[in-house]
């Protein structure tokens, strides 16, 4: 994920502040750390065509094995059957959706570029009212928010639709969508204030973590659209959750240096950032004291 702000905000990868994990660990396609070379089957719309013979029909736990497997030997061509992992996704049993989901969250961390010409398709997975599918085409397209911002904004509406959800991993899958890219579309996620705000303090940590990146990102760049996220963000400061607590106050540290003169509980925000170092929350030294001399500057009128 990226910053919006100066103070080089460092985010976690949208899996790591979900805390979905694959059901199959990646090792077990990849074997060893040498790549295979491609076997001499391709994958077609049909099975799987072999060099010197005829097509070979799967079904699709088969099929969705054999991509699997791609992503580890050649994710370009994985790529390629998105589409048909999706159209699969729509009419499988839980455990063929499962190995759907991981394989494409295997290929958004080897090749996220991928995902730039199935947009659309995600697009529509996010909007769908079976969760699972919603959530795998929200967390798709934060995955390519690095690769193509463009892309990635396509899920905005979606994840904006979704902040008040009472499914935790869709929640914070939508709330990526937006720490992703909404500082760049900021008119329209104002909208979204209260329940940006509501989603600070959140019964589960983790919706707490992604709503604390966002925030930080958002006020840093148009704090005047998110009045009750700017402040709500004081409220997570003291937060009995360790990650909770260092991401508040990264999104603070953020918020000051790029918005010094409104921030709110100005006093606060000094005495606040007077009680942590930059080596605790994983910024670059001096950031931490730039933003109270920001805020301390404004407060002296100058």
């Amino acid at each position: 994920m990226s910053s919006a702000g100066s103070s080089q905000l460092v985010l976690p990868p949208i899996d790591a502040v979900t805390d979905v994990s694959v059901t199959t660990p990646p090792d077990t396609y990849r074997g060893s750390t040498q790549e295979p070379e491609p076997t001499v089957e391709t994958i077609t719309d049909t099975g799987i065509q072999n060099a010197t013979g005829p097509p070979e029909t799967l079904s699709a736990d088969e099929y969705v094995a054999r991509v699997a497997e791609l992503v580890f030997i050649d994710p370009a061509r994985a790529g390629d059957r998105i589409g048909d992992l999706l159209s699969i996704f729509e009419t499988s049993d839980d455990a063929i959706r499962r190995d759907i989901s991981d394989t494409i969250e295997w290929l958004g961390y080897r090749r996220p570029q991928e995902f730039v010409t199935w947009s659309d398709g995600f697009v529509m997975c996010a909007t769908a009212d079976d969760p699972e599918q919603a959530y795998l085409g929200l967390r798709s397209l934060a995955q390519v928010a690095n690769e193509n911002e463009t892309a990635a904004a396509k899920g905005l509406k979606p994840a904006i639709n979704r902040l008040d959800t009472t499914d935790i991993t869709l929640r914070t899958a939508a709330l990526a969508v937006i720490a992703e890219v909404g500082a760049r579309h900021t008119q329209q996620v104002s909208r979204a204030d209260r329940s940006l705000a509501n989603a600070l303090t959140a019964p589960a940590a983790r919706v707490r973590t992604v709503a604390c990146i966002a925030a930080g990102n958002l006020l840093a760049v148009d704090p005047q659209r998110f009045p009750q996220t700017s402040m709500r963000l004081f409220a997570v400061l003291d937060d009995e959750d360790e990650r909770v607590n260092t991401y508040a106050h990264v999104a603070l540290t953020n918020f000051a240096i790029e918005q010094p003169a409104v921030i709110p509980n100005k006093s606060v925000v000094v005495d606040r950032l007077d009680t942590v170092s930059d080596e605790l929350l994983g910024l670059k030294e001096g950031t931490t004291a730039k933003a109270v001399a920001e805020v301390t500057k404004v407060q002296a009128g100058y």
